[in-house]
């Protein structure tokens, strides 16, 4: 059970994993773009991505940029 704890922290805290959660969020804000959500959808997404970069603190500055970005993309909606 303790290794399987490390496995996902190890994962969780993977550079692959920061830049999968990344192109996921600059696809919706692409997608976005074209295609207007109802409102709630882009502050339901907005909530999950400050969530997650509350959980993955130790990001560096170039994707807190990326993420940031993107958080602006969907207020723009």
């Amino acid at each position: 059970m303790v290794r399987f704890r490390y496995l996902v922290e190890d994962v969780w805290k993977g550079v692959a994993l920061g830049y999968l959660l990344i192109a996921v969020a600059v696809a919706l804000c692409i997608h976005w773009y074209f295609l207007i959500p109802p409102p709630s959808y882009s502050v339901t997404l907005m909530a999950v991505a400050a969530g997650l970069m509350a959980m993955r603190p130790e990001n560096d500055g170039a994707r807190e940029v990326v993420v940031d970005g993107s958080a602006v993309c969907l207020c723009d909606r």
